[in-house]
């Protein structure tokens, strides 16, 4: 049953993404490539659900299949419309991240699925595969205003509240979560927010 119930909320958030701004539309991505290496993985899209995301980028950059790796549950993840060669993987993002050195770690819509304590160990879990000064963590979330919310993101807010105690976080919020242990432990990682409007 809980299989069934966390296949059925994919299927939501897989909906909800597909139906918002994609991130190639928002960030200036071809500075991945611009500034990778090409002995190491290019984009692990953590939580990525069937590939959403992920696809976008690799019609973008098809010559980069190889380097870019599918992360959910074995059950999300096998349904994947990614074709080969992209890297199709079951992972927990709770447990270390396997795919060390990539050159960015994007998330979307993960973090405002938990609380502050179990998300800090979601992005603590990927900042320790990353390499210093060359590694990326991309979140793709909305950022709730301070005040005189939409009542859509009040609702939202709410209905995440209600459904996994997750929360729609200010940009403060945010700015606090990742700039805390065990989000952030070393004196080299920065925290900045790139800001967009079209959500």
């Amino acid at each position: 049953m809980a299989k069934m119930n966390g296949l059925a909320l994919s299927f939501v958030m897989g909906g909800v993404m597909a139906n918002q701004a994609g991130w190639l539309d928002t960030f200036p991505h071809e500075r991945i490539l611009e500034t990778s290496h090409e002995d190491t993985p290019l984009v692990v899209d953590v939580g990525g659900n069937i590939g959403h995301d992920m696809e976008r980028f690799r019609q973008a950059h098809s010559e980069t299949a190889s380097r870019l790796y599918l992360q959910d549950r074995p059950e999300v993840v096998k349904l994947s419309k990614c074709p080969d060669p992209v890297n199709k993987m079951d992972y927990d993002f709770f447990t270390p991240q396997p795919i060390k050195g990539s050159r960015v770690y994007y998330m979307h819509g993960v973090l405002h699925d938990w609380s502050d304590e179990p998300a800090r160990k979601i992005l603590a879990m990927q900042r320790d595969a990353m390499t210093p000064g060359y590694g990326t963590l991309l979140t793709h979330d909305y950022i709730a205003p301070r005040a005189f919310a939409h009542p859509h993101t009040t609702a939202y807010d709410l209905t995440m509240m209600l459904m996994v105690a997750g929360a729609e976080r200010t940009e403060m919020q945010c700015l606090g979560m990742w700039s805390k242990p065990p989000a952030r432990s070393r004196t080299e990682d920065s925290v900045d927010l790139f800001h967009y409007d079209d959500l």
